[in-house]
């Protein structure tokens, strides 16, 4: 069952209100105008803790976006570079290759281990598309940013 507004309709609503009608209310400048500096310090604050909260927001709405394929396609990539479909089960019968976190312990494992070496071209390539996967949910704005 479907429910209207989604999550993602709730936080957009929630998101636009807050940047253009709170913020611009709690704005340093207007605060800095106020002849009161106790309310003055407290009107800097909220503004900053109304960023932070638009911030958490934007995140909210890509990760609910975005997490699904970022994690599927982060664990193909781990099932290539592992070498593993699936493993034999002590019973003989295949079983999945493993959870996205199963898999990033079994790497990490392997790199500890020298198996993969940490300058793999496969790994590199691995790591940079999921830290890209990463920022495109927490801070798209260095994505673009050159190296």
């Amino acid at each position: 069952m479907t429910s209207k507004p989604s999550s993602e309709e709730l936080l957009d609503v929630v998101r636009e209100f807050m940047e253009r009608d709170l913020l611009p209310a709690l704005s340093p400048e207007t605060a800095r105008s106020s002849e009161l500096s106790l309310q003055a310090a407290q009107s800097v604050n909220l503004w900053f803790q109304c960023k932070i909260a638009i911030n958490i927001l934007g995140i909210a709405r890509r990760e609910l976006e975005t997490r699904q394929p970022l994690e599927a396609a982060e664990r193909q990539r781990l099932i290539n570079l592992l070498g593993e479909a699936g493993q034999l089960s002590e019973a003989g019968e295949l079983d999945e290759a493993g959870s996205l976190d199963e898999l990033n312990r079994r790497l990490c494992r392997l790199i500890r281990n020298g198996e993969i070496r940490d300058d793999s071209p496969d790994l590199i390539r691995h790591l940079r598309a999921t830290i890209a996967g990463a920022l495109s949910i927490n801070n798209p704005k260095w994505i673009d940013q050159p190296e």
